[in-house]
């Protein structure tokens, strides 16, 4: 029920499946090339990750979610948000 695409890296939680009023439902969660996954994020079914896009830490992409390529998204529930700055050495 995942689906990785090429360089794509992850430290966070799948829930490719839920019972919703008695019912299994379940779907793919599919990650393009180049994107990440940050740690205790969780990412339910039927989500899709643009390539190159970061899903920051304890963030909830939630079901049917399409994030855009190239993108950082942040929260729960998820939105777009500015990178953060790298440490100058």
């Amino acid at each position: 029920m995942l689906r990785f695409e090429d360089d794509t890296t992850v430290v966070c939680d799948f829930q490719a499946h839920s019972f919703e009023d008695r019912v299994l439902k379940l779907g793919y969660v599919d990650l393009h090339k180049g994107c990440t996954g940050g740690a205790g994020a969780v990412l339910m079914y039927s989500s899709e990750v643009g390539a190159g896009s970061h899903v920051g830490e304890q963030s909830v992409v939630m079901k049917h979610e399409v994030l855009l390529s190239h993108q950082y998204y942040v929260g729960a529930p998820i939105r777009p948000a500015l990178a953060p700055a790298l440490p100058q050495a």
